[in-house]
Formats: C-alpha cells, sequence, structure tokens
C-alpha cells in the first residue's frame, strides 16, 4: 500500500496504490496479485486510516472501525466477511442474484446462487 501526493499548478491530487501480495516472482507462477491505482475518495480513505494504525504506538484499533472498503486483518476481517455472507444469504431468501468471491494469497474461494 501507498499514498501518492502530487501538487498539480494549485491543486492537489492524491492517488493510491493497493495490492494483495509483494509481486514475487516465485509466488506468480502459483498465484496472481491484484494491484489496484485509484484516486477513489473511499478507498483513499482507508488506506489514510491504515496508515495512521500504524503510525501510533497506542492501540489504534479505532483508527480501523471505520474502514468501508478495505478490510484489515485481523481486526476487522472475520467480523465484516460474516455480514457479508449473512447479507447474501438473505439475498439468495429472496430469490435475487447473490454470491461471494473470495481471495487469499493461494486460491478463490466461490460460492453463489445459481
Amino acid at each position: 500500500m501507498c499514498m501518492i501526493r502530487k501538487r498539480q499548478k494549485t491543486a492537489r491530487c492524491v492517488f493510491g496504490f493497493v495490492s494483495t501480495g509483494n509481486l514475487n516472482e516465485r509466488t506468480a507462477r502459483v498465484y496472481g496479485d491484484h494491484c489496484l491505482l485509484t484516486s477513489n475518495h473511499k478507498i483513499l480513505a482507508d488506506v489514510n486510516r491504515l496508515f495512521n494504525y500504524l503510525g501510533t504506538t497506542e492501540d489504534g484499533a479505532a483508527f480501523l472501525k471505520d474502514c468501508d472498503t478495505i478490510l484489515p486483518s485481523p481486526h476487522i476481517v472475520r467480523k465484516k466477511l460474516f455480514e457479508l455472507i449473512d447479507d447474501e444469504i438473505k439475498q439468495a431468501m429472496k430469490s435475487k442474484p447473490c454470491g461471494n468471491i473470495i481471495k487469499d494469497e493461494l486460491s478463490v474461494w466461490r460460492w453463489y446462487d445459481q
């Protein structure tokens, strides 16, 4: 993860880079890392929250509770993942399109209603 701040005349632009891995050549034979270069304000706010968390000497988990787009592990991912699964179950019960795709470092798990 990184944030890039750039000045363009009178305006400031902010970009973020988020990746699922370290882009290692050896592991690329087994799985692919996903990378995103973005100026999306919601994603950048979460990246900033993660940097604030990492930069604090106290228990900075409070910074992470407001994350909307990034699920930091281990603090939030389990609870949020169960919430997302429950939401998809509710959609399935209403016979609406639903599904989840979860990527970890070694595989992709899929489950969906067809």
